[in-house]
């Protein structure tokens, strides 16, 4: 995490001489339900609210700090991201280097932002960052799909077999990758979206309204988020299936 937090910073620092204002202007509003899924998964860390709170032993405010202060660090560092490869990447342009060509390509921002002015720090940085954030973002989904069989299988199954519990949290996606890399990876886009939202949004605006049910106003605050997450959840859906298409303005 050191290495990833020094990688990032250098990253970042390397990217401000190429940005510029210009690149802020462009809006596009078709995109905006697209942002929200992206946002509940970059900005809340509920893939180990499990774990933590085994950790913190289910004390309910050290347990709220912790989350808190997870959910800022997570925000904070996707909306720098965010902003440093808007401002430096152009929108349009002959070559690689612009965002239009990576979204024609299904290319992650780190490609062309490596070729940028060809300097070799940034593709070192970028390589760097682009290892150690997979891996620490695998290492940390693999805590939170343990923690998750564990929960399952102590309460259902009454087994706390550690064996079993490995099993079935990785043996899954491992046969899945191994039959057709392909498969996983396409479902990846279609979880990335409405599954995390359903996860991190839908199903805790149900338990928000199972438990706020002596509270007219909360209640009513929970109604509204639960359709308003369901709605999203719906979009990526239908999204995905290819029912709605949306193409940015600059590519028509």
């Amino acid at each position: 995490m050191l290495t990833l937090i020094i990688s990032f910073i250098y990253l970042v620092y390397t990217i401000i001489p190429h940005i510029e204002a210009n690149n802020y202007l462009y809006v596009d509003w078709e995109f905006l339900p697209c942002i929200f899924s992206v946002l509940i998964f970059s900005s809340i860390p509920f893939l180990i609210v499990p774990s933590v709170c085994r950790k913190l032993k289910y004390s309910p405010k050290p347990i709220l700090i912790s989350l808190i202060i997870g959910g800022l660090v997570s925000f904070l560092i996707s909306y720098i991201w965010t902003a440093a490869t808007i401002g430096a990447l152009p929108l349009t342009g002959n070559g690689q280097v612009n965002m239009l060509y990576a979204y024609k390509h299904n290319l992650s921002a780190v490609i062309p932002m490596a070729k940028i002015g060809g300097s070799k720090s940034i593709f070192a940085a970028s390589a760097i960052f682009s290892v150690l954030a997979i891996s620490t973002s695998y290492l940390g989904t693999g805590i939170a799909a343990i923690g998750f069989i564990k929960d399952l299988t102590y309460t259902k199954l009454n087994n706390k077999n550690k064996f079993l519990i490995f099993f079935i949290a990785f043996a899954p996606p491992l046969i899945i990758t191994l039959i057709d890399p392909n498969i996983f990876l396409s479902m990846l886009n279609l979880v990335g979206g409405a599954g995390f939202c359903l996860v991190g949004g839908v199903i805790p605006a149900i338990i928000f309204i199972k438990h706020t049910r002596k509270s007219p106003v909360k209640q009513i605050i929970g109604y509204i988020l639960f359709l308003f997450l369901l709605s999203i959840v719906l979009f990526e859906i239908v999204h995905r299936l290819g029912l709605i298409h949306i193409v940015p303005h600059a590519a028509k």
